[in-house]
């Protein structure tokens, strides 16, 4: 990912429609999570599947660019 440790608004080209993304590192995730009380349970990377991609091409493109990241976190009792 190009500028992974710059966070911020990227605009994007996405399913033919223009979006503003806001992008952060792990580590920035992981530190809101965390001073917001919360415990993190636990943390799912978007890897693609082959099955869901009409090309090689791009199915070896999602491989390369992450979609989305998942986060599971609780306030402790």
């Amino acid at each position: 990912m190009d500028n992974y440790f710059k966070p911020g608004a990227r605009v994007h080209k996405w399913l033919g429609h223009e979006v503003t993304k806001y992008h952060h590192t792990l580590e920035e995730y992981f530190e809101r999570v965390t001073e917001a009380g919360f415990e993190l349970e636990h943390l799912r990377e978007s890897r693609p599947k082959k099955d869901n991609f009409l090309s090689e091409e791009e199915y070896k493109r999602r491989l390369r660019i992450p979609l989305f990241l998942f986060i599971a976190a609780r306030k402790p009792k």
